[in-house]
């Protein structure tokens, strides 16, 4: 039976079919794209939506010349379904405005989504204080609350939304722990069926997959659980091109020989549970791998924590040794996964200092268990040709160094962190091992794609800045309090503090590097004093001895690896960004260097779109014109060299 929201008349469903109700009885919202207009408020309720957000979320980059007043009107509807006995102008207790846009206000006990979190915050708060069961029972009362863990409707409203990916991610991770907490108390029939949905809905995660097939053994269903496996096998087999992981391998074997490891035994150390591994142990393939340049991710590394060895991380992306080094990145971790299960090469495109590397070592934790020889990671930053690259890879991969790797490849992922500076001979490099049939997967972190014709690419951006009228705070207000509590113990984000915050974040662009340069700051100064600190020239700004993880250069210099990759008219056009303003169209850059133009050989519109695929400008979504934004780090850089360039510089 679900779990009742409240008594309150106003009740909203979001896990599942959209459905809002009043005295349960279901409202009306309307047709779709105002029904769509309501899904995105509610996804993001009590945080606000911008009119352009609301725009893009409808209709796309499609939008009618009326868009605005359309938008106008559809809330105008719903305002009247919602509060139809409010007054014209006091229908706003639900739907607000804000600055810029509107925010769905609604009690968080009066909403399924708001409900399923406090019930999930007291199941691991029973966890905390060993009570296990109590735990298991409010985990379960948790996930009866998704009648659909794909959220089907809300995808079809909203496409490919970060929100509803997220929300996804949440299910998922939600019932793997319910599953393996059942597994440990020894109450595997309670989980079955949680177990059973989330095995269809992560069909290639070994990890999900081993819990099932456990379950299914402990509740006296060996055969069943026996021709899973084999259907899984054929599906690694098949979509991957790797043998089942060392998860599996141990659950397969209890499933043949049930007198070794009879079902529903105790547990006798980490063999006799697929979900755990001993600490230090390799997955297969690792012990093949002893040179240094090419470690395995996550060996050794049961709980997910990260690599001690601080795997291909130069700009110090989070700190590897932290649980919590990949923060507010579930939805791109869930996109990277589904893209690496799909196609055979995968890249990371971003700025500097927005977590790509970080992200990436995520991934090949993931995925560790599904690769015969695991996931090797070459760090490709101190390289400086083609030549090299080719002999790190083969040391790495294991082959013969003589030449360029040969087509087809080991099974395993090879991860190629920080490319930009070689994307040609990387795309040459990769290009020949991919070029034959095999089980090889390549993920590249890099400020530009390779611009392989098979590539899959996922851009990451900086992290969102709080807005000034959301009550909670945003994602990069939320990374920069866990890192200055770990630099301050007890520091903590405050109504008080919030503004100075606010600022501090604005200032770095929600950049997960430059955020945590500047919480390391509040260890020895005042929120003030970091702020005025951020003011000083970009190369005085670096990490401090306690995260040293960029091997203590500046920011300057994290910044600047991409400017040496510019052609001399990209790096003209650069190093004058800082004229114009934060967003600016074409037009506008056209009329601030008149100077040059296609006709003198520089095109500066080209120069621009160049920019943007280094991750040098952001699209800006919206207008008519293409429009850029150049982050605030990137204008100062911007200035910084053009004030040491000399008089009258040649942009060709």
């Amino acid at each position: 039976m679900a779990v009742p929201v409240s008594d309150a008349a106003l009740r909203l469903q979001l896990l599942g079919p959209l459905r809002l109700t009043r005295d349960s009885v279901a409202v009306d919202l309307g047709p779709t794209k105002q029904k769509a207009l309501f899904a995105a408020l509610a996804v993001r309720a009590d945080r606000g939506v911008a009119v352009h957000e609301l725009q893009g979320v409808i209709w796309g980059e499609e939008a009618p010349a009326r868009a605005r007043q359309l938008m106008h009107t559809y809330v105008a509807r719903l305002r009247q379904i919602i509060e139809p006995d409010a007054p014209r102008r006091g229908r706003t207790n639900v739907i607000a405005s804000t600055s810029d846009g509107y925010v769905l206000r609604m009690d968080e006990r009066d909403v399924d989504l708001g409900v399923f979190r406090d019930l999930v915050g007291q199941a691991r708060g029973r966890l905390v204080r060993g009570e296990a069961v109590p735990a298991l029972r409010l985990f379960g009362r948790a996930l009866q609350l998704w009648r659909d863990p794909l959220l089907g409707e809300l995808s079809a409203l909203l496409g490919r939304s970060v929100e509803v990916e997220a929300l996804r991610l949440t299910w998922a991770d939600v019932a793997l722990e319910y599953v393996d907490l059942g597994i440990r108390v020894g109450r595997p029939t309670e989980v079955r069926q949680v177990a059973a949905r989330l095995a269809a809905v992560e069909p290639l995660d070994e990890r999900v997959q081993a819990h099932y097939l456990t379950v299914l053994e402990r509740t006296g269903r060996r055969s069943p659980a026996l021709a899973h496996f084999r259907k899984v096998r054929d599906l690694l087999r098949q979509e991957l091109g790797v043998e089942p992981g060392p998860a599996l391998q141990v659950v397969h074997r209890r499933l043949v020989d049930p007198t070794t490891h009879p079902a529903g035994a105790a547990r006798v150390g980490a063999e006799a549970d697929p979900t755990t591994r001993p600490a230090g142990a390799a997955p297969v393939g690792a012990e093949a791998d002893p040179r240094a340049v090419a470690r395995v991710v996550g060996a050794g590394d049961p709980a997910g924590i990260g690599d001690p060895a601080g795997i291909g991380d130069p700009a110090g992306i989070g700190d590897p040794g932290r649980a919590d080094d990949l923060v507010h990145r579930d939805a791109d971790l869930r996109v990277v996964l589904d893209l690496l299960r799909r196609h055979r090469l995968v890249t990371l495109a971003g700025p500097p200092g927005c977590g790509k590397s970080a992200l990436a070592r995520v991934v090949g934790r993931r995925l560790r268990d599904s690769f015969a020889h695991g996931v090797v990671a070459v760090d490709v930053a101190d390289l400086a040709d083609r030549a090299q690259l080719c002999a790190r890879v083969c040391d790495a991969l294991g082959v013969p160094a003589a030449g360029p790797p040969a087509p087809g490849g080991p099974a395993a992922l090879l991860l190629l962190d920080n490319a930009e500076h070689l994307v040609d001979a990387c795309a040459l490099v990769v290009d020949t091992m991919l070029r034959d049939p095999g089980p090889l997967r390549v993920l590249v972190t890099s400020r530009e794609p390779l611009n392989l014709p098979y590539e899959a690419v996922r851009r990451l951006w900086p992290l969102p800045l709080a807005a000034g009228d959301r009550p909670a705070p945003g994602p990069a207000v939320d990374l920069f309090g866990r890192r200055a509590a770990q630099t301050r113990p007890g520091f903590r984000v405050t109504a008080g503090n919030l503004p100075l915050v606010e600022r501090i974040c604005r200032r770095v662009d929600g950049l997960p590097l430059a955020l945590e340069m500047a919480a390391d700051y509040l260890a020895d100064s005042s929120l003030e004093a970091v702020l005025r600190q951020l003011d000083a020239p970009l190369a005085r700004l670096r990490p401090t001895v306690r995260r040293g993880s960029t091997g203590g250069r500046s920011l300057r210099s994290v910044l600047e690896r991409s400017v040496r990759t510019l052609t001399p008219a990209e790096r003209w056009v650069f190093t004058r960004l800082a004229v114009l303003p934060p967003v600016f169209d074409e037009e506008e850059a056209g009329r601030l260097f008149p100077r040059y133009s296609s006709s003198d050989g520089v095109d500066v519109a080209g120069a621009l779109a160049r920019l943007e695929e280094k991750s040098l400008l952001l699209p800006e979504p919206g207008g008519p014109r293409r429009r850029h934004r150049c982050l605030n780090l990137l204008r100062r850089l911007s200035t910084e060299l053009n004030a040491a360039e000399a008089p009258g510089a040649d942009p060709r």
